[in-house]
């Protein structure tokens, strides 16, 4: 069983407390051990982002909505004391941990993993629907 580092709790800083919630929750239910990336981000964050490809929108989830939370977050797995981007299988396992853990937590979530444009395997985000 698996738990969050402090780097990781560190980073959920300023998120949503539901989604902190989940990736809690899933840290203890899944097979791959994985780190948070990335939570809550600036406006500059978010444009360095964009100019270096890693992401499309300067409206993501990541900035902080109405209610002053991130609503998203960034997970890797890591495996041998490091961040590993591959196989795809291992975000698969993250993938279903994290949704195991938002239906038991009554959390909706959106995983990018999902998205037909732009796959983004280890982004999980709040629906901007429930959480403006």
């Amino acid at each position: 069983m698996f738990s969050l580092g402090d780097r990781s709790l560190q980073r959920l800083q300023g998120t949503h407390p539901d989604l902190i919630r989940v990736v809690q929750r899933a840290i203890g239910l899944t097979l791959v051990d994985f780190t948070v990336i990335q939570g809550l981000r600036t406006l500059a964050e978010e444009q360095a982002n964009v100019a270096s490809g890693a992401s499309t929108t300067l409206h993501s989830r990541h900035l902080l909505n109405k209610q002053g939370f991130g609503c998203a977050v960034d997970l890797a797995a890591w495996v041998d004391s490091a961040v590993a981007y591959s196989p795809l299988q291992l975000y698969d396992q993250i993938v279903l941990a994290m949704k195991t853990a938002a239906a038991a937590e009554n959390v909706p979530i959106e995983a990018g993993a999902d998205w037909q444009t732009f796959r983004d395997y280890g982004h999980f985000q709040l629906p901007w629907a429930t959480y403006p």
